[in-house]
């Protein structure tokens, strides 16, 4: 249900940025620092779309990296625990 459900938003999702696309086909102007470039308009807002996914995947990097090696430690020390609380249930009760 939720595949589905996915698929139906991928679909509707490409739906809508293929309409912008067709109603936003008119030149604009960009001016940047060395000059100046025109481009379709639909260029232009996917280029920053791309620059700005970018941006975020690199400034979220070192986050995940670090939680990602937290993770790993986690689960060592908890393969770690359950063997040595495998060991002790294996040991045999003494009187005292």
């Amino acid at each position: 249900m939720l595949t589905i459900l996915r698929n139906v938003l991928l679909i509707l999702a490409v739906l809508l940025g293929v309409v912008f696309a067709y109603f936003n086909t008119s030149t604009v102007q960009i001016d940047y620092l060395f000059g100046q470039l025109d481009m379709p308009l639909v260029l232009a807002l996917a280029l920053i779309l791309i620059v700005g996914l970018a941006l975020g995947v690199l400034i979220c990097l070192p986050y995940t990296l670090r939680t990602r090696s937290k993770l790993a430690s986690t689960r060592r020390r908890l393969q770690q625990t359950e063997v040595e609380l495998k060991n002790l249930r294996n040991q045999p009760l003494h009187d005292a």
